[in-house]
């Protein structure tokens, strides 16, 4: 019998597969488990990641190697122009170094697909077995991007479209935990609400990054000037301060879509749950990415095959869909026991 659609800011247990689960959160395995089943009653799930990789493979790319040669003709003319004879110090020999080595790291990027950022939120076959950031172009490009503030246009763009299918994406697997299937008209209302929000969120998230980024530039200049031990230091506390971050916010994208809240309070919620939930957290993540790296490696010994490519499409958009799944209800289930043992508390101790 479908059970009723519950309350869920008002009420602990979750209504999961047409079924009330206990507010006793699932352990990690249990939890996985419990992924790949609601995977299992609603194939639907993997239309999206299969149409973008079908769309990386097999359709039209958008090039962006004249872009990349001028950049890296910009980069490569103080090396040429410097005079022939001089001998260069130690700063101009670091200057034509960092140069060099900049104008190789962008030339990379001279056979990539644009097209590529779409599968920045959603999972893809073809971005996770990619050497690159960007995935190479499989055939011929159907534009070449010859201006950098047209390339800026299309990549807000494409981030945005990323943004809106990984919110589809998400808000229906939220919609499938929640067992509220006919109600489809709360799940237009959960995309187009989550896709604001997803969009604020990395939106916060940049502005914050920006200046950041500026004082662990400055940090790590003036360690450098300490030497090599103060700069070693530096890194390592500016690292660990990136992976703590990420750490706590891992679950942000699914509390948005799984409580129909803002970036801010999803943020909250987030941390609050990782906070509350240390070890198991730590284990879950950790098992979710080394998941999430090994599978790739094991799909690249069949792409060359046209049979195993087709193959590694649907394998990799099942596996992907059945993790998000898991840590969608990872969260979900340790949100309401968070939230009810919140409520169960004297107004004095839950102060």
């Amino acid at each position: 019998m479908p059970c009723a659609r519950p309350a869920y800011r008002r009420q602990a247990s979750l209504c999961y597969n047409d079924r009330v689960v206990s507010t006793a959160p699932l352990g990690i395995v249990d939890t996985l488990s419990a992924g790949f089943a609601t995977v299992n009653r609603r194939l639907w799930l993997l239309l999206l990641p299969i149409l973008l990789d079908l769309l990386l493979t097999f359709g039209p790319g958008v090039g962006l190697a004249p872009v990349v040669e001028s950049s890296v003709a910009l980069f490569r003319q103080p090396l040429e122009t410097r005079e022939a004879g001089a001998r260069p110090g130690l700063a101009q020999e670091n200057l034509r170094q960092m140069l060099e080595q900049s104008a190789e790291t962008v030339g990379t990027f001279r056979d990539a697909n644009v097209l590529g950022l779409l599968a920045w939120q959603i999972p893809s076959l073809v971005s996770a077995t990619s050497t690159s950031p960007l995935p190479k172009l499989r055939g011929a490009a159907v534009t070449e991007l010859d201006n950098g503030w047209v390339l800026l246009g299309y990549g807000l763009a494409l981030c945005l479209l990323s943004l809106l299918g990984a919110s589809v994406y998400l808000a229906a697997l939220a919609h499938a935990l929640r067992s509220d299937s006919r109600d489809l008209a709360r799940l237009g209302r959960s995309i187009l609400r989550g896709w604001i929000s997803f969009s604020m969120l990395f939106a916060l998230l940049l502005l914050l990054a920006l200046p950041a980024s500026g004082a662990a530039l400055l940090l790590l200049g003036a360690a450098s000037l300490l030497g090599s031990v103060p700069l070693s230091l530096a890194s390592s506390l500016l690292l660990a301060v990136a992976l703590t971050g990420s750490f706590y916010l891992f679950f942000a994208s699914d509390a948005i879509f799984y409580t129909d809240r803002g970036p801010v309070r999803s943020a909250w919620y987030s941390a609050n749950v990782v906070w509350r939930n240390f070890w198991p957290s730590a284990g879950f993540i950790l098992l979710l990415l080394l998941i999430q790296t090994g599978i790739p490696l094991a799909w690249k010994l069949v792409l060359e095959h046209p049979l195993g490519l087709l193959s590694a499409i649907v394998g990799q958009a099942y596996i992907s869909t059945g993790l998000a799944a898991a840590a969608m209800l990872f969260f979900a289930q340790r949100y309401a026991t968070w939230r009810t043992a919140a409520r169960a508390r004297p107004p004095s101790a839950s102060a």
